[in-house]
């Protein structure tokens, strides 16, 4: 089973799901505006470790980071991960969520100037993406999406608000500002740094005032008590049924619907034909009919195999 560590904390994933698709399911802290379909980067992420595992880039994050894709810059929404091993990522909505805490607050060893320089650097920088791609991108996505799914995006506005009420509850707790990306508009890294003695107060040499003698009796320490350590506890699993056994069901269909939070064959046998229809029209699948996808879910939800195969022998395409 993959592992995806996000922002510092490491989180079961599936071969086939998208980094925004782990991040959500478990409250990480990223962003999520077009609901995971392409064209707002908020979900924009830095690839630390395991890139190899990762799909190759699709056409939405060479029109909206460009350049960026060359640093390990992937969104999170398009990026699928398509072998098992481990990948660690840190979401641009948290280095920006560090920088601007450390611009008031800096660890020890930190400045200020340099976290604000830092956190200047990184909102202009996606600024002037945003200025550069947007008028050339914005009006064929329009005519893609549709006006409307373009100015509302959210699939289902109570589990964009359940995810987002997930990841205000875990932000509290992320991991220490240990090694970030380099920021190219300020020139420099966004790691502890070293403040120059320079920039320190030279400290007044106070002397102390020595003690009243006292008679101090030796007590013997107890021996410290040995505690086992506790086991971690296993890692969380999820509900997930394999949707390409079903006709008409490949890869990529299958994944736009696990984006939609359709991931067994309870949630397709449940969901009516026409969302099925707006889902994959709104990812531009015009030419699949998901007309027997339901019946097709029911039958493999009931276990009866023999009747789903004699079904599938008369759809071509999941069409009868």
């Amino acid at each position: 089973m993959p592992k995806v560590i996000i922002n510092g904390k490491m989180y079961p994933a599936e071969v086939g799901e998208t980094i925004l698709e782990v991040a959500r399911r478990n409250g990480a802290h990223i962003g999520f505006v077009c609901d995971g379909q392409g064209y707002c980067a908020t979900c924009e992420c830095k690839v630390l470790e395991g890139a190899e595992l990762l799909d190759k880039p699709t056409r939405n994050e060479k029109t909206w980071l460009a350049n960026r894709l060359d640093e390990n810059y992937r969104l999170g929404c398009q990026t699928q991960i398509k072998e098992e091993g481990e990948i660690q990522v840190i979401s641009r909505a948290e280095i920006l969520r560090r920088q601007f805490i450390y611009s008031f607050a800096p660890p020890v060893g930190q400045s200020r100037l340099k976290n604000t320089q830092q956190l200047v650097g990184s909102l202009t920088e996606i600024t002037t993406g945003l200025l550069k791609h947007a008028p050339s991108s914005v009006p064929g996505l329009i005519r893609e999406v549709g006006p409307f799914r373009f100015a509302f995006p959210w699939r289902s506005v109570s589990g964009v608000l359940g995810d987002l009420v997930k990841v205000i509850n875990n932000s509290g707790s992320g991991s220490k500002l240990s090694a970030l990306p380099e920021s190219r508009n300020t020139n420099v890294k966004i790691i502890v740094e070293t403040v120059k003695p320079a920039e320190l107060p030279t400290p007044v040499q106070v002397a102390p005032t020595p003690p009243p003698p006292a008679p101090v009796a030796k007590v013997e320490a107890p021996a410290p008590v040995q505690v086992a350590p506790t086991p971690p506890p296993p890692a969380p699993k999820f509900e997930r049924d394999n949707l390409q056994k079903l006709e008409g069901i490949g890869p990529r269909i299958s994944s736009v619907l696990n984006r939609s939070g359709i991931y067994t064959y309870k949630h397709l046998a449940e969901t009516p034909v026409v969302v099925l229809q707006e889902i994959l029209l709104a990812e531009g699948l015009k030419l699949n009919d998901p007309t027997s996808f339901p019946t097709q879910a029911k039958l493999a939800l009931e276990g009866k195999w023999e009747e789903l195969q004699a079904l599938q022998d008369r759809l071509k395409g999941g069409q009868l």
